[in-house]
């Protein structure tokens, strides 16, 4: 009877040590698809001196695209008008994480959102 609950747990064990590099892969994946579309955004931004409507939704576009929820995306600018050619553009986008751990062993707070940050010069020319 012993002997079953050792498999029985050994399962277990085998299950999550495969399945955390899966997660903890994906979990990589996802903040590349943050932080890039953050370089997006600061890219599309710098011909007009700020974050425009039009790029923003297409960069919650392409994050719903994803499996983000578009209600939980928080994508900032330090800019609400235009910045003249020279200045610093910073976009800032936010999103939630999954969770990385399904045991929490240690006890310790894991992060709970991707952060992704770019930085532009910008090229408006007023």
């Amino acid at each position: 009877m012993a002997g079953v609950f050792v498999r029985i747990a050994f399962i277990w064990l085998l299950l999550f040590m495969a399945m955390q590099p899966l997660i903890s892969h994906i979990d990589y994946m996802l903040y590349l698809v943050i932080k890039s579309n953050a370089e997006y955004a600061a890219q599309k931004a710098a011909p007009d001196g700020m974050l425009t409507a039009s790029v923003r939704d297409a960069v919650i576009q392409n994050l719903k695209s994803v499996g983000f929820n578009e209600t939980e995306i928080f994508i900032s600018s330090n800019t609400n008008s235009p910045l003249t050619r020279g200045e610093e553009i910073i976009i800032e986008i936010q999103a939630p994480r999954i969770p990385l751990f399904y045991l929490n062993i240690s006890g310790q707070q894991t992060p709970t959102h991707y952060f992704g940050k770019a930085y532009i010069i910008s090229e408006y020319i007023p």
